[in-house]
């Protein structure tokens, strides 16, 4: 199925479903040829995997919710370095792409990382075991789904779990328009995309039509505030290795590092321009009307698909 809960479907059966999928999912993709592409892959599910664990997990054992949602953290760092290494080669690609400069104005830069790409690939990847390290704990994790303690059943039992998720969001928001930090933003972001899981969840995701409903429109007004952000701070990180001598082949003074950082700064002054105005629709409402909102449109799909049903 989906990572989404069904329309009628208990939230403690569609937590259980929506892990097991996932875990699945990630063990599958360990055996994938493209192991660039598996590293990617279960990345994000974990990621998946501990927005759902904070969304719907029973919150009365605190410990037992940490220990699991650390687990799925500290393998995801297991191939983390090369995770971001990739998200970095792609940020120059897309650089050129959205500013219209050609890549080989910037081919020092996309040489330099590329590299740095294909050395963390030999060190992660060129090792059988690498991958395959991982696939013990997921299938431990897949064995004690079904003993999870899943009180919640309901919309209503998991809502103040979705309310404290869009109140830290806010949070985050207003110190980041105070301080637009690198840091404050990335938290931000962090919190947006913990919003958008659980929206999705909730809501399910757009199909490739678009928006079809206003269900589907607050999903997809997540989806592009998280990806504006995420690609504000991977520019951000990128000018700064540039400029902090981090990539040893690349010199911080060069005419390279220098249009770089030119490019970077304005296309980051876009992204944030975009950034705000979102940010005001998504977190203007306090938590409460939010968790409001979002149950008026399942309850508006429930009612729709009844009708069709009938």
């Amino acid at each position: 199925m989906t990572y989404q809960f069904g329309p009628d479907e208990p939230i403690e059966e569609g937590t259980r479903r929506i892990a097991r999928e996932e875990i699945d999912g990630a063990i599958e993709a360990l055996s994938w040829d493209d192991r660039d592409a598996a590293v990617h892959d279960v990345r994000k599910r974990f990621k998946k995997l501990r927005a759902l664990l904070r969304l719907a997990h029973d919150h009365s054992d605190k410990e037992v919710l940490r220990a699991r949602v650390v687990a799925f953290r500290d393998a995801a760092r297991t191939i983390a370095e090369l995770r971001d290494s990739r998200v970095l080669l792609d940020a120059v690609e897309a650089l050129a792409q959205e500013t219209g400069a050609d890549l080989p104005t910037l081919a020092a830069t996309h040489e330099v990382l590329a590299a740095r790409h294909g050395q963390l690939c030999i060190r992660h990847l060129d090792d059988e075991e690498a991958l395959a390290r991982l696939e013990p704990p997921l299938r431990a994790f897949r064995a004690e789904v079904d003993g999870w303690q899943l009180s919640a059943r309901t919309f209503a039992e998991i809502a103040p779990r979705l309310a404290r998720t869009h109140r830290k969001g806010r949070r985050a928001h207003r110190v980041a328009g105070g301080a637009p930090t690198l840091e404050n933003l990335h938290q931000w972001r962090k919190r947006v995309k913990d919003l958008w899981y659980h929206a999705t969840l909730l809501l399910g995701r757009p199909g490739p039509g678009g928006p079809a409903d206003a269900g589907d429109a607050l999903v997809a007004h997540l989806d592009a505030l998280g990806g504006h952000l995420g690609l504000d701070h991977d520019y951000a990180l990128l000018r700064q290795l540039a400029t902090e001598g981090a990539l040893p082949a690349l010199d911080p003074a060069s005419e390279a590092t220098n249009y770089l950082c030119g490019l970077v700064d304005r296309r980051r002054a876009v992204l944030q321009a975009l950034s705000w105005p979102l940010g005001e629709h998504i977190y203007d409402a306090r938590p409460s009307a939010f968790v409001a909102q979002v149950d008026q449109l399942r309850s508006g799909r429930r009612a729709r698909l009844g009708s069709a049903a009938d």
